[in-house]
């Protein structure tokens, strides 16, 4: 699995390089990513997670000029919760590279302000994970690779605005991931760790 998310990078990578031939778009997109996964477990933890915010960026290839386009690209993103109370903190931080899929429904495709609904999927592969425990000023830090699959995927919903220039396009975007396989390597009984994550992108595309 690693090898295959790698050789799609490098596609990615060289469409990207030598896109002019093509008719696509290629473009960056960057942002805030707000993940908090979905732990279930036997027992009541008693507590809630947060948010854990992180900035998130990548590449994309859009191909379709009509009311539909396909979006593939390449991320990296950050999974996880957090937790804290009265200045001490503890966050579990998964590192992802990820593939998303998006197929897009242009609202207004020949027009410079255009809507765009989108809907899709996505693989990743886990880079590093940690746990960052902060009692008292003091700064602990666990390697957690181990412990969790390093393949996940998921659903993706998605919608923005896409300004149109003469050779750009500003994008604006809110998009949510929807995991469906299951993080942890070894779950006890009656437990499950899923992702999920919020984020705002701002996008430029040539």
């Amino acid at each position: 699995m690693k090898k295959l998310i790698l050789r799609a990078v490098a596609v990615i990578g060289v469409l990207v390089l030598f896109h002019q031939g093509l008719t696509a778009e290629v473009g960056i997109k960057a942002g805030l990513s707000l993940a908090k996964y979905q732990w279930t477990t036997p027992e009541p933890i008693g507590f809630e997670w947060e948010y854990l915010p992180f900035a998130t960026a990548g590449l994309y290839i859009e191909a379709g000029r009509g009311i539909l386009s396909v979006q593939p690209g390449v991320f990296f993103i950050r999974m996880g919760g957090r937790y804290a109370i009265e200045g001490d903190s503890l966050e579990f931080r998964y590192d992802y590279l990820q593939l998303p899929l998006l197929l897009k429904m242009n609202i207004l495709p020949s027009e410079t302000f255009c809507p765009f609904f989108g809907f899709g999927g996505y693989g990743a592969y886990l880079i590093k994970a940690q746990g960052v425990l902060v009692v008292a000023g003091e700064r602990q830090v666990e390697d957690l690779i181990e412990e969790y699959e390093r393949f996940d995927a998921g659903l993706i919903f998605s919608g923005g605005l896409d300004l149109h220039f003469s050779r750009t396009t500003l994008s604006l975007e809110c998009r949510y991931t929807y995991g469906l396989l299951e993080a942890l390597k070894f779950p006890a009984a009656g437990e499950s760790m899923k992702h999920r994550a919020l984020l705002a992108l701002v996008g430029l595309g040539f």
